[in-house]
């Protein structure tokens, strides 16, 4: 029996007991006096009663204590975690010191490793990755209070792993060549077999890498912008979500995506992320420059008759959400040549790690307290990070959905990705807009039951 329930049954008998010797003091004073013998009688009820009260003293004082020292052991339990993390932290910065002087001299004009100085600066890397990936497995397995605890060691290691990946991009050969790869990827038998007007170069509709939005647009002030991504007739939500999620976190961070290649063609060189797997080991995320021209396929608008992206396009008319999914395109396609179906399905994690150059998680929102999923959103967006969820496989017909009394539609096996979370209330961005298949709401709030009810993936940058 559990000292509770034992508390509990002392507690109950001693009620017992009180409610005995009321009826006894009762009886005995019914002639006016208690005699000798009944007083005897309540001194012995008495006795008994003061035992089982300091019995419940005795159990009550060794629960506290108990308690006390679990609480303890608990808090040595966190400590402990910190100072693993501190101890990482310091074997990172480390090893860190051997490469240094390359980091801190390849910005020199005549700067250039040797092959074996190359060689030797891979082998410094791998292992810098495998920390940070330890650290990063460790952080993402801690409750929010104490992931706030470590912040500034995440912060460090983060900000040391930005050089790290900066110089991986000027000094290390990348680890995927798509020199040879022909300049445009593969248009879906899908979209050959149901776009009639297709066109396989854009021709003039768009001119401005980025733009701001017109008078009263969300994004009047902003070059770059989340409500700027727009999914098009591809299977793609889950790295347009992606690239989304990034512009909401980091405007900037996009811009520095894409630059226009020293060629001078009219080409453009965009920065994308890639796993190095070997020997299913991590060894980390590496950035590939990945050329592209401003060749898009097109087709007219039936309804509209102006000549419209068929994939991924910009309310704006801009060209760098086309450029960004076209180069994703080229880095997932083989030596020579590569195809648009080839991102076709896939996970949020994939996208925010190709995008962002930073490790990403998934996990079911549904394991996790209302509390702790709370925490989680909001540390995300207040640290800048990028956050996708995914709803359930849960269809019984084609483009059968759930709609909301808002009126917003949500699709099953569709990628979002999240704005806000206010109140328990979260606010969410569909990248598939309304075209010529209407998918609701571009953006709708939802309670968080309803979200837990048709989400079962969450995909954030760690």
């Amino acid at each position: 029996m559990s000292k509770d329930k034992k508390i509990q049954k002392l507690k109950e008998i001693i009620a017992e007991y009180e409610k005995e010797i009321k009826n006894y003091e009762e009886l005995f004073l019914a002639d006016g006096k208690i005699d000798e013998k009944e007083q005897k009688k309540l001194d012995k009820i008495n006795a008994a009663f003061e035992k089982i009260k300091q019995k419940i003293d005795k159990l009550e004082k060794r629960q506290a204590l108990e308690e006390q020292k679990k609480l303890e052991k608990q808090e040595e339990a966190e400590e402990q975690k910190i100072e693993n993390f501190d101890d990482i932290l310091l074997k990172y910065k480390d090893i860190y010191k051997e490469i240094v002087k390359s980091i801190n001299d390849m910005d020199k004009e005549d700067f250039k490793l040797s092959k074996e100085e190359e060689k030797e600066a891979k082998k410094v890397i791998t292992k810098l990755d495998q920390l940070l990936h330890k650290f990063l497995n460790k952080y993402v397995k801690l409750d929010p209070e104490i992931q706030k605890k470590i912040s500034e060691q995440k912060e460090e290691i983060t900000a040391l792993n930005d050089n790290v990946l900066l110089f991986k991009e000027k000094a290390i050969t990348p680890i995927k060549d798509l020199s040879h790869q022909i300049a445009n990827p593969e248009i879906t038998a899908l979209t050959k077999k149901t776009t009639p007007t297709l066109s396989k170069t854009q021709t003039n509709i768009i001119v401005d890498l980025f733009k701001t939005g017109s008078l009263g647009d969300i994004d009047q002030a902003a070059d770059v912008h989340h409500n700027d991504v727009e999914q098009g007739f591809l299977g793609n939500c889950y790295f347009l979500s992606a690239l989304g999620a990034a512009a909401n976190a980091d405007p900037s961070a996009i811009k520095e995506l894409i630059k226009p290649s020293d060629k001078a063609d009219g080409t453009y060189d965009v920065k994308l992320y890639v796993k190095d797997k070997k020997f299913f080991a991590w060894n980390g995320l590496h950035p590939v420059i990945i050329n592209v021209s401003p060749d898009i396929p097109t087709e007219i608008n039936r309804n509209t008759g102006k000549e419209e992206f068929v994939y991924a396009s910009s309310g704006d008319k801009e060209l760098w959400v086309a450029l960004v999914e076209k180069a994703y395109a080229k880095l997932n396609g083989k030596k020579y040549k590569s195809k648009y179906k080839s991102i076709e399905g896939g996970y949020g994690t994939w996208g925010i790690e190709a995008v962002t150059g930073h490790e990403a998680k998934k996990f079911n929102p549904n394991r996790k307290s209302k509390e702790e999923l709370v925490d989680i959103i909001q540390n995300a967006l207040n640290e800048k990070r990028a956050i996708t969820a995914a709803t359930k496989f849960k269809l019984k017909k084609p483009n059968d959905r759930w709609v909301l009394s808002n009126k917003a539609e949500i699709y099953g096996l569709h990628e979002y990705y999240i704005l806000e979370i206010s109140m328990g209330d979260i606010k969410l961005h569909n990248p598939h807009k309304a075209r010529e298949i209407y998918l609701g709401v571009d953006t709708f709030t939802i309670p968080l039951d309803d979200f837990l009810e048709y989400y079962n993936a969450i995909s954030l940058e760690v």
